[in-house]
């Protein structure tokens, strides 16, 4: 099977919200902020956007809601030069929202989330081809049947799997046994 892309990533993305505080409030306090920025996020979408960056050839395989938030984060892919014809856009859905609290004195965050479970990648939504199309295939620990299955096809085809990773999961051997090398959080390698 031909190599076209340098990568291959399948898993999240997210349209995040970046909120700055001049410091964290106190809390039920009230602070202004000093600046919002809508931003296209999500571990894997956000991997695949740095490597195109880079001038790396990409494409991104995962689902979007086709809210403004959905249709932002297809925008920043295909203006980015990202390969899209792996995405699956999901009707009448929100797309996966992240607003992210930085405290600029110390530079830490706090997330707050939602992925509505419609979004939910499944195996039968990939295509085997367009999953080994690269030389490298990049997954995250979400949709956990959907990155395994694409890990393991990664793999029969001889192809390096990276996997970026928080926590663990139910079941992650599943994924786990096909992953070459592991971006992970401080607390996964413990669990």
């Amino acid at each position: 099977m031909p190599k076209t892309f340098d990568l291959v990533g399948v898993g999240l993305n997210a349209t995040d919200t970046a909120i700055i505080v001049p410091e964290w409030p106190e809390y039920a306090g009230k602070i202004a902020f000093v600046e919002e920025r809508m931003e296209a996020g999500g571990q894997v979408a956000t991997a695949v956007i740095a490597c195109r960056a880079l001038g790396k050839s990409c494409r991104y395989i995962g689902t979007v809601g086709d809210d403004v938030r959905g249709l932002f984060q297809l925008d920043s892919l295909r203006r980015s030069g990202v390969d899209i014809s792996g995405v699956v856009v999901i009707p009448g859905c929100p797309n996966q929202t992240a607003y992210i609290i930085i405290d600029r004195r110390t530079g830490e965050r706090t997330v707050l989330w939602y992925r509505d479970e419609r979004l939910a990648l499944r195996p039968d939504q990939l295509d085997r081809e367009l999953v080994c199309a690269g030389r490298v295939l990049h997954v995250d620990g979400h949709d956990l049947q959907a990155t395994a299955t694409a890990a393991r096809w990664a793999r029969e085809a001889g192809i390096p799997v990276t996997c970026d990773v928080d926590t663990m999961k139910p079941d992650m051997d599943r994924l786990i046994q096909h992953v070459d090398y592991f971006i992970a959080s401080a607390a996964f390698p413990e669990a």
